[in-house]
């Protein structure tokens, strides 16, 4: 009787290798799953403020004439990041308008001391302490944010999050995918079994 070790020839085989089908798709599943992660982060989280950011990066400074509310949300339990809601009036053109985009910037990634430094110079002008403008599209002078500036650490996480998951998602995959006919291939060639030794 022919041996089970008989027939897997002199060489030992991994197990990693005698399933090379399964590893296929765990190397397809992996890429796809991380191309994903930073493909949400690139477009659900980065690049709607990346869009916003430009759109008002060459709006009109105006005065404000008066905030009706302005509010710091902490956002989470351990209070590590906030957001400000508000809500202003300016003149532009002769026509008053109401703004609420305290920020070009939607979502919670910028520190909290952007938002804290956003919510005193709001409510600075509220008490009368100070002035404050607001920027607005001429094209469209309902549109409005109160600070258009340019801050890196908004950008940094999410852009952290789509280069390294989203570099090594399309690293697996295009290597799984070159290397298909590996996967499905043995490179060991099984021993013939004559009769005589069944």
């Amino acid at each position: 009787m022919v041996e089970f070790n008989s027939l897997s020839g002199s060489n030992n085989i991994s197990e990693a290798e005698m399933f090379q089908p399964r590893n296929f798709f765990l190397g397809l599943g992996a890429g796809v799953v991380l191309i994903s992660v930073a493909s949400y982060m690139l477009f659900v989280v980065a690049l709607p403020d990346v869009l916003t950011y430009w759109k008002f990066r060459s709006a009109v400074a105006t005065p404000v004439t008066r905030v009706l509310n302005v509010r710091f949300v902490f956002i989470g339990d351990e209070e590590s990041t906030g957001k400000v809601f508000a809500k202003y009036e300016y003149v532009f053109n002769g026509k008053t308008y109401t703004g609420r985009r305290p920020s070009v910037y939607s979502s919670k990634h910028c520190s909290i001391s952007y938002h804290q430094y956003l919510y005193d110079i709001i409510k600075s002008f509220q008490d009368k302490r100070g002035p404050l403008v607001c920027y607005v599209i001429p094209e469209n002078p309902a549109e409005s944010v109160i600070d258009n500036t340019f801050q890196l650490d908004k950008f940094f996480v999410p852009f952290l999050f789509v280069l390294i998951p989203g570099g090594m998602g399309a690293y697996i995959l295009i290597t799984t995918l070159l290397n298909t006919t590996r996967y499905f291939e043995s490179k060991y060639d099984m021993p013939a079994i004559n009769e005589t030794d069944l």
